[in-house]
């Protein structure tokens, strides 16, 4: 899955909120940024079905948060609150449920071309 997201020209920010499970964290994970509500839970539950991930979380989740910490989520069935996912290093930022979307929106404006394609500058968000 995370091939069709590395031919993008530009830095892929994921806004996340609610239930970041299955799939959905293994779309999040391919994403070169993540910001997290506080109110979001993440996982992947497809061991506790007796199936793998079938969207490559089994190979990036680990690139990004390490090997072991990663075998303890996939085993284990745990799902993990958005502070842990930031002390862990899945998400490079928490806000607060209601700035989610104010919070993403300038974070392409901090990087160069091309990457701020998507960049429109807001008074005070830089």
């Amino acid at each position: 899955m995370c091939g069709t997201f590395s031919q993008h020209t530009s830095a892929l920010i994921a806004a996340l909120h609610g239930y970041v499970l299955g799939s959905g964290l293994e779309i999040a994970l391919c994403c070169d940024f993540r910001l997290a509500a506080e109110n979001t839970q993440f996982g992947l539950p497809e061991a506790g079905l007796g199936i793998i991930p079938a969207a490559g979380g089994t190979q990036t989740l680990p690139r990004i948060i390490g090997r072991a910490k990663a075998l303890e989520l996939l085993l284990t069935n745990r799902w993990i609150d958005s502070k842990e996912a930031w002390e862990l290093g899945l998400v490079n930022k928490i806000v607060k449920n209601n700035e989610l979307i104010a919070a993403a929106k300038p974070w392409p404006c901090r990087f160069p071309p091309p990457h701020r394609k998507l960049c429109k500058p807001q008074e005070g968000h830089l």
